[in-house]
């Protein structure tokens, strides 16, 4: 199953064309499609966590019925296991968010994943250019990195929705965001407090009232269930730049000559730092 362009917009068409949907506005769209399709959202978005779950109870198990080096080993081994699935998972279940998200949430389970599937390498190769070039901007003055990890917030939807794939993805992103990265940056900022304060609060109060391995499986369970808003939410904006800006999308080619310099600044720094720890390390020790 390959994504069409049927892009479902969420409920912020009422703001005029030039004019980015305020906190609430977006939230209240977010809000509105994950209640219509809670169901697809929420197993979507709850697969990894259940992996990771039945992983750490098996091993649990494994560690107290043999309570010896066999049972330890295989109860380790068990958690290995589970975790590169769930690990691996996590991945489809970003890919299958954000196309549940990009089409209103009108897809099955099954075919979301399908989606995944199908798009997991260049999504892949997206995830590491992303990272390599803020990690570039980032060891040049810190404030680069920031300044493109907002304005590559679009670059999956563009990816899956505009088949614009690697740096073009990025590089039109960055043109959705220019002019507006303080008001994409602000609702970013009031979403993740948003966030935190839900599922980070909820699982520290399950902790401190009923120990550690409750709050793990409260945490587990209240981040599957904002996790499908952070897409719906990034998705109304994005949703919204598509209408203001349509002009973006039809044009084929984006400036990307000083984001390849910053991903070549952050390969460096990647194969360097290492060095240079390496040698002057023994000089501290």
């Amino acid at each position: 199953m390959e994504p069409n362009q049927d892009i479902q917009s969420i409920d912020t068409a009422t703001a005029s064309p030039k004019e980015l949907p305020g906190v609430m506005e977006l939230i209240r769209g977010a809000f509105k499609t994950y209640r219509a399709h809670f169901w697809t959202f929420f197993i979507i978005s709850i697969l990894p966590a259940l992996v990771v779950l039945v992983g750490a109870g098996a091993g649990f198990l494994s560690v107290n019925i043999f309570d010896d080096v066999v049972g330890v080993s295989f109860g380790f081994f068990v958690l290995v296991i589970f975790g590169i699935v769930a690990w691996s998972l996590s991945f489809l279940m970003a890919v299958a968010l954000t196309y549940a998200a990009g089409v209103g949430g009108e897809v099955g389970v099954w075919d979301a994943y399908k989606v995944g599937l199908v798009k997991l390498r260049p999504y892949a190769w997206l995830l590491v250019l992303t990272s390599v070039i803020v990690l570039g901007a980032t060891f040049a003055l810190v404030v680069p990195g920031i300044i493109l990890s907002v304005a590559f917030a679009f670059s999956v939807f563009v990816f899956l929705f505009e088949d614009v794939r690697g740096m073009r993805a990025l590089a039109r992103s960055r043109a959705y965001v220019r002019g507006y990265w303080w008001a994409v940056a602000g609702r970013m900022i009031v979403f993740t407090l948003f966030v935190l304060l839900i599922a980070g609060g909820g699982g520290a109060l399950a902790g401190f009232l009923y120990g550690e391995i409750i709050e793990e499986v409260v945490s587990s369970i209240l981040g599957a269930l904002v996790a499908p808003l952070s897409f719906l939410y990034i998705f109304g904006m994005y949703d919204a730049f598509r209408r203001m800006k349509p002009e973006v999308a039809t044009t084929t080619e984006h400036e990307t000559k000083w984001l390849r310099a910053a991903g070549i600044f952050g390969l460096v720094g990647i194969l360097v730092i290492p060095v240079i720890i390496f040698l002057f390390l023994p000089i501290f020790l």
